[in-house]
């Protein structure tokens, strides 16, 4: 058996300068899978003990491939173990340009097995939606992992876990949240389990997530998140017409006049329920400005479900005195006009 430090000594031996080519293989799609690399014509794939590979590694990987960040890895064959050759046991610092030009062994030398070959998941594999619940913004917590969608479940899911689905869908702050279960023979599987968030991250897989799946279990899991939206109107006579304000981080702050034209305004309403956008009336029209301001504009094409998913510039403004404000035709939020 060789001990760590000799391995980590070894593993400085060689950095490939070559141009072989690399992918990920079994895991539903070309950004999650077991790493493999193409050496001499033939496809093999990377094996490493624990203590040698970690997200520094995956990240060179997905970095590589174009996938985004690394969002989970795993040195213990998560998709399964290859039958062909292993190429590399390699040990990454993590900024190296591509796998290969990481330190490893000689083609084809290795202390480690199958068992041993890596997996990685990247973030462009991953999707997050709110299901059954109305909108884009209400609903079942469902992750999209190897081309499949499932669900979540965490018996102590709690409001800095909901608020971290809501800002990355775009749909500000948690509301409420909920989780329950029961045993069911008709279910999806489960794709993250144990997840523990702090309410800060940009994505619930940066969250500290103790199971990835997909877990084929006896019981239906149901984690239901309610936003409360990215959008809002103000100090109108209803919730349908008033200065246009969004939620930044855990606030709201308004949107400079100017920022926003009928096309943004036509999402607002909707997004709103309230019906179509009939006017952006000029500065001043809801009484003053209340600050602090959104810094950017908002560009869309009108089909949008919700702002957030409108093309965002930064303002060229250096100081915004006016609210942006909004009239929709509907003049409560779900109710006729």
């Amino acid at each position: 058996m060789v001990s760590a430090g000799v391995l980590g000594l070894l593993l400085c031996v060689q950095i490939s300068r070559g141009s072989e080519e690399l992918r990920l293989v079994d895991g539903g799609g070309r950004c999650a899978g077991r790493v493999e690399v193409k050496h001499e014509g033939e496809w093999g794939s990377v094996c490493a003990y624990d203590f040698d590979w970690d997200m520094r590694g995956a990240g060179v990987v997905c970095r590589q491939l174009g996938c985004g960040t690394a969002a989970h890895t795993s040195p213990y064959a998560p998709f399964g173990q290859g039958k062909g050759r292993i190429w590399m046991q390699v040990y990454c610092l993590g900024t190296e340009d591509s796998l290969q030009n990481c330190p490893h062994f000689d083609w084809g030398e290795h202390f480690c097995s199958h068992e041993r070959d890596v997996g990685v998941i990247c973030t462009e594999a991953l999707e997050l939606r709110l299901v059954d619940g109305g909108g884009p913004c209400a609903g079942k917590v469902e992750v999209k992992l190897q081309e499949r969608w499932g669900t979540v479940a965490d018996r102590d899911w709690n409001m800095n876990d909901a608020e971290v689905v809501c800002q990355q869908l775009g749909c500000g702050s948690a509301a409420h949240t909920t989780f329950n279960w029961r045993i069911s023979q008709d279910h999806s599987p489960l794709m993250l389990a144990l997840i523990n968030c702090s309410g800060n991250e940009e994505a619930i897989w940066n969250c500290n997530i103790k199971g990835w799946g997909p877990y084929s279990t006896p019981f239906d899991y149901t984690t239901y998140v309610e936003c409360q939206g990215f959008s809002r109107l103000a100090g109108g006579d209803s919730a349908c017409s008033g200065r246009l304000e969004v939620r930044q981080g855990r606030a709201w702050v308004s949107v400079c006049h100017g920022h926003v034209d009928l096309m943004a305004a036509q999402v607002v309403c909707r997004e709103l329920g309230c019906g179509a956008a009939l006017a952006v009336p000029g500065p001043g029209h809801f009484g003053p400005s209340v600050g602090p301001f959104w810094d950017g504009a908002f560009e869309c094409n009108g089909t949008e479900l919700l702002l957030s998913a409108c093309t965002q510039r930064r303002s060229h403004m250096q100081t915004c005195t006016h609210s942006a404000a909004i009239i929709c035709s509907r003049k409560h939020w779900g109710c006729g006009a």
